[in-house]
């Protein structure tokens, strides 16, 4: 069997045009227990930090110091990163990305420099465009590059692949069974907050201690929660995957 990112070890990675979850090829794991029970209710990807709740169940981890990193998904909704996509913004009219319904979006020039919404450019979420302010910094018909997270459609889905059960929650077809990688280790996950740069070395944080809808993603954010390892890769256009060299978390038995 063949390692591919966020799934099963069951089909190659190359036949999978989203990079989403883990990217296991690559990922070099200290510890994993697989004998913990997740909540019933919860929703998390793998690659995402989690943490128990007051029922010693998996969840989530919302900006406190984590349990580890999810192996496997428990959602039927996944989501993937877009790194640096160009984008055209002639006059003030919205310009389309090639994925609608995304989130924490970061626009930038071609030399990396930011853009603010609302004094620079907006975006429509639900529909997935961008749209220049004429008021603003963004020079008319500027090429921009945007970074973003999307939720694959059951289309992508489709064409990305499921696993034996013709399901993307691999956690709830086995019991609530979850692996939990919670030793040191080096991880490639998809599961970072995109609206922020990343730089080999820089200290890396749990978030949702501040941010309710960044829980279980990596930050560079201090304010959102404890200290969880450091940037041993930066997310490209070519290699979505953000390279964590994940501290661990010794005390978990």
């Amino acid at each position: 069997m063949v390692l591919i990112p966020g799934r099963l070890e069951s089909f190659p990675s190359a036949n999978f045009p989203f990079s989403n979850g883990l990217d296991l090829g690559r990922t070099i794991i200290g510890r994993a227990g697989g004998f913990y029970e997740a909540d019933p209710t919860a929703e998390f990807r793998a690659g995402m930090l989690v943490a128990r709740n007051a029922s010693g169940l998996i969840i989530p981890c919302a900006g406190v110091k984590p349990m580890g990193v999810a192996k496997w998904n428990k959602s039927l909704f996944l989501k993937a990163p877009v790194v640096g996509e160009a984008v055209v913004l002639p006059g003030v009219t919205a310009h389309n990305l090639k994925h609608a319904n995304v989130e924490n979006v970061r626009v930038t020039s071609l030399a990396g420099a930011p853009y603010a919404d609302p004094g620079d450019y907006s975006a429509n979420t639900t529909n997935g465009t961008i749209t220049r302010n004429g008021a603003g910094t963004i020079a008319d018909g500027e090429t921009v590059l945007v970074t973003y997270t999307f939720e694959l459609s059951q289309r992508d889905l489709d064409f990305q692949g499921r696993n034996f059960f013709n399901f993307v929650d691999d956690v709830s077809v086995n019991q609530n069974r979850i692996t939990v990688i919670n030793d040191w280790s080096l991880v490639f996950t998809t599961q970072y907050d995109t609206a922020i740069t990343y730089t080999v070395n820089e200290a890396l944080y749990a978030a949702g201690g501040v941010t309710a809808a960044l829980a279980g993603l990596f930050t560079t954010d201090i304010a959102e929660g404890p200290y969880v390892g450091n940037v041993a890769q930066v997310p490209t256009a070519t290699d979505p995957f953000l390279g964590v060299e994940y501290a661990g978390n010794p005390t978990v038995s």
